[in-house]
């Protein structure tokens, strides 16, 4: 969760689902000489694993692979006709004929993922300008709350508890706890969770600059609730699934310990 930049995975798993549909269509192969579900890098894994007939586990494991496709495509929101789809996996098992010509599929799904991915833009750009408008919101009244302080560049941060030791300089290390949320309350991540602090260094540049500014002014001990504007956190990118674009977030911060390099 510290570090910006991180992409999300969003069109990752429907890139490759249809440049397997186009290239097996195109390369006239089928999904045995692909590699199955499952199969594990050459040399990996013991070399004499028993195999095991299980109806009952073949079963619960195709409904399991059944909904992670459809989550995947919801997740991505993706269209799709599931009464076609179902018919598409029928007529591959009877290796029927395909009802789509060979020499129309990458037409198909290329027309179908430019589509996707406009409704995608369109998406995001709702959402980002939705978001940056109820984070301007939120700071606004924030910033007359009670307790609550404002740094030069737009950070806000209430104390919690204060503590007595060392504040840290740009080019140390520092070990914290952290509790991540949105506006709405929603906890995105939390070290406290993990049960385990999170160590990094200061001037890291791939830290959120929300924390960078912020992180030096504390002293070892202290515990702010920080509140974040999204162009110092993961402006318009976000970080997909759980922190969307241009959101505006929260932190509980504790400084554990300070190391000097």
């Amino acid at each position: 969760m510290l570090v910006r930049g991180i992409g999300s995975r969003r069109f990752g798993w429907l890139v490759g689902t249809m440049i397997g549909v186009v290239c097996s269509h195109a390369a006239g192969v089928g999904l045995a000489q692909q590699g199955r579900i499952g199969d594990a890098p050459a040399g990996a894994g013991p070399a004499t694993q028993e195999v095991v007939n299980d109806p009952v586990l073949t079963q619960q494991a195709s409904y399991l692979l059944g909904q992670q496709i459809y989550n995947d495509f919801a997740r991505d929101q993706v269209e799709i006709n599931l009464e076609a789809l179902i018919q598409g996996l029928q007529d591959a098992a009877g290796k029927k004929p395909s009802a789509i010509p060979a020499d129309k599929v990458e037409a198909i799904m290329i027309a179908f993922f430019q589509n996707v991915q406009a409704k995608q833009q369109k998406w995001l750009q709702e959402v980002s300008d939705k978001n940056l408008r109820e984070g301007l919101a939120f700071l606004k009244d924030n910033a007359v709350k009670p307790g609550v302080k404002q740094l030069e560049n737009g950070v806000q941060y209430m104390v919690l508890q204060e503590g007595t030791g060392a504040s840290p300089s740009e080019t140390d290390v520092v070990t914290v706890h952290y509790v991540g949320s949105l506006i709405d309350g929603t906890e995105f991540e939390s070290s406290v969770a993990h049960g385990e602090p999170a160590t990094f260094g200061v001037n890291q540049p791939n830290l959120i600059e929300g924390w960078r500014t912020t992180i030096p002014r504390m002293k070892v001990g202290d515990k702010w609730r920080v509140f974040i504007p999204s162009n110092l956190a993961y402006r318009e990118m976000g970080r997909m699934p759980n922190i969307q674009p241009n959101s505006t977030l929260i932190f509980e911060l504790e400084l554990l310990d300070v190391k000097t390099r």
